[in-house]
């Protein structure tokens, strides 16, 4: 519709050089993370995984445009993107941690509304189920002080960004941005997914116990499973080869051409 606003486009960036036969890995960062996150999934996972991640306005090289503080918005815009992915019938996944687990699964759920392929399986790491209550208070009102404070007990914050002004002047705005969109989702009820479902947490996490993943099991009617690792919110960083181990496993379990949803 002419006139219409135009949210703006979060895109894809390839971490790999994929092979025609090569299921696409498309990863989503925790709040106020980019691309970078996930720089050394491809060296640890079979060359038969094209990795990419969703780079969000607001950080990276696409950090002099306003971050968006709307899930919806960033889930229309990566679904672009990953259709035009899909128009060439290369199957896919979507990974995503704490937050970007969220996005996933909105992700994978905007997919199945535009009748594209669904992904071969979506893992959604560090996240409680999207319909389950958060039990904690918002952060979006506080302070700069003390929205730092409380994300540097999360461990979400690295040491070398609180200590230069300048450039924590520069992630706090997209940090804010997702945790504001964060707080702001709320869940539609709506069918169960039909993709397998892997459930990754960490057993130190104290921002999503162990007793929140399991919600995930009713959001889809193919296999929902739940692996734990050492760790508290951010043990993907600490246990990077465990965790792309397990992602490469699950994947190479899928057959080419198995549909999906499909139990391997």
């Amino acid at each position: 519709m002419r006139g219409r606003p135009v949210a703006p486009t979060a895109f894809a960036v390839p971490l790999s050089q994929p092979s025609p036969a090569a299921v696409h890995l498309l990863c989503v960062p925790y709040a106020g993370g980019g691309a970078a996150v996930f720089r050394h999934w491809p060296a640890l996972l079979p060359p038969t995984l094209a990795v990419s991640a969703i780079r969000l306005p607001g950080r990276e090289s696409r950090i002099g445009e306003p971050p968006l503080a709307d899930i919806g918005q960033m889930v229309t815009a990566a679904a672009d993107d990953l259709a035009a992915d899909t128009a060439t019938d290369r199957p896919y996944a979507l990974f995503g941690h704490s937050f970007g687990a969220l996005v996933a699964f909105e992700l994978a759920r905007e997919m199945r509304a535009r009748d594209l392929p669904a992904p071969r399986r979506l893992f959604v790491s560090a996240h409680r189920a999207p319909d389950a209550d958060a039990g904690t208070a918002p952060l979006g009102d506080l302070s700069d002080q003390e929205f730092l404070d409380k994300v540097t007990r999360y461990g979400g914050m690295p040491q070398e960004v609180l200590d230069a002004p300048d450039l924590l002047d520069m992630v706090l705005p997209a940090l804010r941005a997702d945790i504001d969109a964060a707080e702001g989702y709320r869940f539609v009820p709506g069918a169960p997914l039909n993709c397998p479902i892997s459930v990754f947490g960490g057993r130190s996490d104290s921002v999503t116990p162990q007793a929140q993943l399991y919600g995930w099991r009713s959001h889809s009617v193919a296999e929902v499973d739940v692996r734990l690792f050492d760790g508290g919110h951010f043990f993907l960083h600490d246990h990077r080869t465990a965790v792309t181990t397990t992602i490469g496993a699950a994947l190479g379990a899928l057959p080419d051409g198995a549909a999906p949803g499909a139990t391997p």
